[in-house]
């Protein structure tokens, strides 16, 4: 329940920081830029910021429990072993991973 509130604050005190970002770089552009975009600029930078928090946390507590399961399956039953494999399977998946990328950017 802790972890539910500070994750929360972090994601309030974040946000708060990048609209700022956002509201700072908006005064810096000519009005001319601006007129009649403005409800969709903020709804993008709304599905921005919950993309990038959301997505962000994810993937750091990912790569958290990541960590500590490579000592916890080093201390198992087969040792060494089963945390090679899982760093073995990761490696895999961030080759193909890449590959798909490439392809992607290519076509």
């Amino acid at each position: 329940m802790l972890s539910t509130w500070w994750q929360g604050k972090l994601v309030v005190g974040i946000g708060a920081l990048l609209r700022r970002r956002l509201l700072a770089g908006a005064r810096e552009l000519p009005p001319e830029l601006l007129s009649g975009d403005g409800i969709g600029r903020t709804i993008e930078a709304d599905s921005l910021e919950r993309l990038a928090l959301g997505g962000g946390l994810a993937s750091a507590l990912a790569l958290l429990e990541l960590a500590v399961a490579i000592p916890v399956l080093a201390a198992g039953s087969a040792g060494w072993c089963h945390a090679a494999l899982l760093v073995a399977w990761l490696g895999l998946t961030a080759l193909l991973g890449v590959r798909v990328d490439m392809a992607w950017a290519s076509s």
